[in-house]
């Protein structure tokens, strides 16, 4: 006793710190269970709101799926647009599983807990939440199920209101079913006009039509497998479901003949509503099979895409990587011709003598056929093409190269297109199409280019035709300002001298003038022995008033 006494004493004194502990245990206890359930129902945690609205994306029953058995994912809307769901559907269809279902989840996300549910669900928080599920018959009571079904039915109407949620089975039911449905109709409406959030299990036919009539109500229907007489569990909204009392029984085996005599009887008045629903049952079902065939060709092609995606960046990178090598490979050329013709430049300058000048026009072909073949070359075009601005504003004309960007490939034009012309005809491929001018590219002309690059440059210069000349004090005669009598024994005089040291070419100086010494000078030399052709030279070289002649 006294070291009971002792015990206890010492306990009284941390009674305060015992007590704090034991209430930091329970609460990391009910911490780690909730995290066990979650983890064992591959829970979520929802959005929870205060809205009314209650969105259950792929929702499934927590005691199904603790059970380990397949459990079909359904989803449950309720709160917006309307405010009761009606679900209709054979016996055994899964009905009372989707109702326990959104009851069970709706008050595990009120209790803090995740459910087994998509991530993006949203539940809404009820101050009460009103069941009427299972049969309430008591002897003891002296309570039938009607009697007692109706008991808590008014129960409901009496507390119910616009923080409530109302969860019913089979509401109703137990009675002559005619009376039954035209209770059950005023009691949902009379929950609907007080904007309670109702869910509603029922095989009553007139409850199926309210949803076509008034907008607070939405019917659901648990989907039946016709042709293996077997539910699917399925939950779809906005179509009622039928009952299949008579097609289960047979699959039960209940007597034919019986079955078929009902059937007979069937042929009254509702028929013609079992049969819509029958069609909207099929229409239902062939819209989800193409729904899911829709959905796994886009997913097909968005896996195409990404990896369409992956091989154009591939490609893109490998692009780049070639237009880097390429532009560093023509700097390296650039470098070496500019340093070559500046060696030329530079042994003209202390030597002018013919065979430098020779020497130097032959180096200057070979650069000008390593540019021609660059030009050529498949890879330098694309670059060329793709880099070029389109070709907005420019005058196209049958059979100018062009590159067609949005076809990745060359062509021709097929057909003149002006400035204004938004389209442009192009044959590629053996094809003739109509593209936008914005994805036409004009392949560079040649000798644009040329002429371009050597405008102002004070360096040799190309003609029309490609071939390159060099102008030197020692190859050219200027004739400017002097008689043609005159003139013409001068040039003998110096194409015999040029051709005795083996000069290519001369320049022949004579401006315009009257025209008369320009006319005379290309007769003579047109007639000369020395002569093999004669040209006007180009622009940078005096044009029209110098004629270049080639000597034999």
């Amino acid at each position: 006793a006294r070291i009971l006494a002792e015990l206890s004493g010492q306990v009284a004194r941390r009674e305060r710190e015992l007590l704090l502990a034991l209430s930091l245990l329970a609460r990391i206890d009910c911490i780690q269970a909730r995290c066990l359930l979650a983890d064992e129902l591959s829970a979520a945690e929802p959005t929870v709101t205060a809205s009314g609205e209650t969105n259950l994306l792929a929702a499934r029953h927590p005691l199904l799926v603790l059970s380990g058995r397949p459990v079909v994912p359904n989803d449950l809307r309720l709160g917006r647009p309307f405010r009761c769901l009606i679900l209709t559907g054979p016996n055994a269809g899964g009905k009372t599983v989707a109702l326990k279902t959104l009851g069970l989840l709706t008050l595990m996300a009120m209790a803090g807990l995740s459910i087994p549910a998509s991530p993006d669900s949203t539940v809404s928080v009820f101050r009460e939440l009103f069941v009427a599920v299972g049969d309430e018959q008591s002897v003891e009571g002296d309570l039938s199920t009607y009697s007692a079904h109706i008991r808590r039915l008014n129960e409901i109407l009496q507390a119910a209101d616009q923080g409530s949620l109302v969860l019913l089975d089979e509401v109703v039911s137990g009675t002559d079913p005619r009376e039954g449905a035209a209770i059950a109709r005023a009691f949902l409406e009379t929950l609907a006009d007080r904007e309670v959030r109702v869910v509603a299990t029922t095989h009553f036919e007139e409850l199926k039509g309210i949803a076509f009539s008034d907008p607070r109500f939405e019917n659901g229907s648990m989907a039946f497998d016709g042709e293996h007489l077997r539910p699917t569990y399925r939950l779809s909204l906005g179509v009622p479901g039928r009952s299949m009392g008579i097609t289960i029984a047979r699959a039960l085996g209940f007597p034919g003949g019986v079955l078929d005599r009902a059937t007979a009887y069937l042929s009254g008045p509702g028929s013609n509503l079992t049969e819509v629903i029958d069609r909207l049952e099929r229409e239902r079902e062939r819209l989800r099979v193409e729904a899911a065939e829709f959905a796994a060709l886009r997913k097909g092609a968005e896996e195409a895409g990404r990896k369409l995606e992956a091989e154009r960046q591939k490609v893109k990178a490998e692009e780049s990587r070639v237009v880097s090598q390429a532009r560093q490979k023509m700097r390296e050329e650039i470098r070496r011709a500019e340093g070559e013709l500046a060696r030329i430049m530079e042994e003209m300058r202390k030597d002018r003598r013919i065979d430098t000048v020779r020497k130097a026009t032959s180096v200057l072909k070979e650069w000008k056929e390593k540019a021609r073949a660059a030009e050529e070359d498949p890879v330098v075009r694309t670059l060329m093409s793709r880099t070029a601005p389109p070709a907005a504003g420019a005058k196209l004309i049958p059979g100018q190269k062009v590159f067609v960007v949005s076809l990745s490939r060359e062509g021709e034009v097929a057909a003149p297109a002006g400035p204004e012309d938004r389209d442009v005809e192009v044959a590629a491929g053996g094809l003739k199409v109509r593209v936008p001018r914005d994805s036409v590219r004009v392949f560079p002309t040649p000798g644009v280019a040329r002429e371009r690059r050597s405008e102002g440059s004070g360096r040799p210069v190309e003609t029309a035709s490609g071939d390159v000349y060099l102008q030197t004090p020692d190859n050219t005669l200027d004739m400017r300002g002097m008689y043609v009598d005159d003139a013409l024994p001068e040039i003998d005089a110096f194409l015999d001298r040029l051709s005795l040291g083996q000069a290519p070419h001369a320049f022949l100086i004579h401006g315009h003038g009257t025209g008369a010494l320009k006319s005379a000078v290309r007769r003579h030399v047109a007639k000369s022995p020395y002569v093999t052709r004669s040209l006007p030279a180009p622009r940078e070289q005096g044009g029209d008033g110098v004629t270049i002649v080639v000597l034999s």
